[in-house]
Formats: structure tokens, C-alpha cells, sequence
């Protein structure tokens, strides 16, 4: 007998969790709406979004209120909707700032929240530093993940959560560091910010750079993905901020479950022993070789 597949999907579901996380997604916009209030800077072009966004979300999950849990099939839906909407928000402020279209703008912030790194601005020093530091946060926003975020603090996620962390959390696998997955991506996010702190500090103490340019490329370090605030990038910088960016964006690459276990737990040689890392150091020294030889 021929076995029948269930391919129906629960669009209600899946709805009010998206609208739970674009309504937690608005509040992202405070970052470069307060910096913009303390360096006198146009504020609107991410207040009009942030509102959007929490109150547009908010009425979503609302209209979509329901007590099921999402399966994995959801989630994908979820995972699609998420990365569409919050890239279109992302964009918003390069569009009512007048510094791209809206194309161009979908595209800038596309490549922000998947920390790709390309970009279609060419003079980024001509733009408001709280744009600068909104395109920033934006790849740090993607290096960990919008999805893990989600998990952290959506309960609603449900029983799609590891599938769902698993495609967006570093590294191949995802391993269970606590009981539940949502513990687990809070973990995570824990080491995330925790490194991303580090990094100021050594950039500002070190490295000499100012407090603004210190956290906007330690958000784009950690999540590899280089968006920077001059035009050289970090050629601007001394040779010893150089270095801390190596170092850490190399951290940025590596799976947060083995930094975990070897930070918290202060299991090294768990970090050392492990083929991925073991692997990704290789590769990491041979294109480091080549580079030197070519």
C-alpha cells in the first residue's frame, strides 16, 4: 500500500511565531536610534521601522494567536518569512536617509544579516555614523544567527528549534549544551556577546581606536562578516588592532559548542582534539601560506 505523506502546513502557527520575532526584532532599532540622539543625527529613519516592526509584529501574533506548537515544516516557513521581512526593515533607514534605493538597500542589508559582506556603497565615510553603526549591528545580528536568537527568546518555537539551530548555529552540528534548546541558545549567545566585549577592549586598550570604530568592528569580527567604517577598512587602523581582528574573527568561525567547552568548561584539549577544529586551523594556515607566496 502506498503510504500517504502529510505535506500540510500550519500557517497560523507559523504566522504568530513570526510575529513574535519581528516584534522583538523592532527593538534592534534602539541601538542606532539612541546613538543618533547623542550625535545629533536624523533619529526618524529608525524610529518609522523600529515602530513598524514591534507594533506590526505585535498585531500579526495577535491576529494569529494559537496554542500549537510549530513542527519542523513550520519552522522552514518560519525561518523563509523571518529572513524576507527583517532584511525589507534592515533596509528601511538607507532608504529614508536617501542613501540608496530600495533595491540596493534590501541588498545592503541582505548581506548584512547573512554576514556575506558585500556591498554596494562605495564611500562608506560619507554616510551618518548611525547608519555605520546600524549596518554593523546588522552583521552582528546574522553572525550568530536571527533564528538562534529567536529560539533564546521564543518559547512558542517548540519541538523546530534543532532543526531549525542547526542550520543556523556555527559549526555543522548542533550539540545540546543544556537540557533544553532554548538554554542552549542562550549559551550561545552568552559567548557571543561575551567575545564581542573582549574585542572592544582590546581594540579600544590595544589597539587604539576610538570607541565608536571599536564596537563597530567588533561586531562585524565576530560575525565575519567586514563591514567597516572607512573606506580602507582596517588598513585605517595599527597593526595591532590588525592582529585582534585576526584573532578574533578566527574565534568567530569556530563552533561556539567547542568554545563552550572550552571556555566554561575549560576543556581545552575537547577544542583541540576535535577534527573540525583541527581542519579549520589547517585551513586557516595554508591559505595563510599561499597568501605570503602569491
Amino acid at each position: 500500500m502506498m503510504r500517504r505523506w502529510d505535506l500540510s502546513v500550519d500557517i497560523r502557527a507559523a504566522l504568530h511565531l513570526v510575529g513574535g520575532l519581528v516584534k522583538w526584532f523592532g527593538v534592534a532599532f534602539a541601538l542606532p536610534l539612541i546613538y543618533a540622539l547623542f550625535a545629533r543625527e536624523a533619529w526618524w529613519p529608525y524610529a518609522v521601522p523600529g515602530a513598524i516592526a514591534s507594533l506590526g509584529g505585535w498585531a500579526i501574533e495577535r491576529a494569529a494567536l494559537t496554542e500549537r506548537d510549530i513542527r519542523p515544516r513550520e519552522g522552514f516557513l518560519v525561518v523563509a518569512l523571518a529572513w524576507m521581512i527583517v532584511a525589507g526593515l534592515g533596509g528601511t533607514p538607507f532608504v529614508l536617509l536617501g542613501t540608496l534605493d530600495s533595491i540596493d538597500a534590501y541588498f545592503e542589508a541582505m548581506s548584512g544579516f547573512t554576514t556575506t559582506g558585500a556591498t554596494v556603497i562605495a564611500h562608506v565615510e560619507g554616510l551618518p555614523r548611525a547608519l555605520l553603526l546600524w549596518r554593523a549591528f546588522t552583521q552582528w545580528l546574522g553572525g550568530m544567527g536571527i533564528i538562534v536568537l529567536a529560539v533564546a527568546l521564543l518559547p512558542k518555537l517548540g519541538v523546530g528549534g534543532s532543526q531549525l539551530m542547526d542550520a543556523e548555529a556555527p559549526g555543522p552540528t548542533l550539540e545540546r549544551l543544556t537540557p533544553r534548546i532554548r538554554e542552549t541558545a542562550r549559551v550561545l549567545w552568552g559567548i557571543y556577546v561575551g567575545l564581542t566585549f573582549f574585542d572592544v577592549l582590546l581594540l579600544v586598550f590595544v589597539g587604539r581606536l576610538n570607541w565608536f570604530d571599536a564596537v563597530a568592528h567588533a561586531f562585524t569580527t565576530l560575525s565575519t562578516g567586514g563591514f567597516s567604517t572607512h573606506n580602507s577598512g582596517f588598513a585605517s587602523f595599527s597593526g595591532a588592532a590588525q592582529w585582534i581582528t585576526v584573532l578574533f574573527m578566527a574565534l568567530g568561525g569556530l563552533n561556539f559548542a567547542l568554545l563552550y567547552r572550552a571556555l566554561v568548561r575549560r576543556q581545552l584539549r575537547a577544542l583541540f582534539a576535535d577534527t573540525e577544529t583541527r581542519f579549520y586551523g589547517a585551513l586557516l594556515l595554508g591559505a595563510t601560506f599561499f597568501i605570503l607566496l602569491a
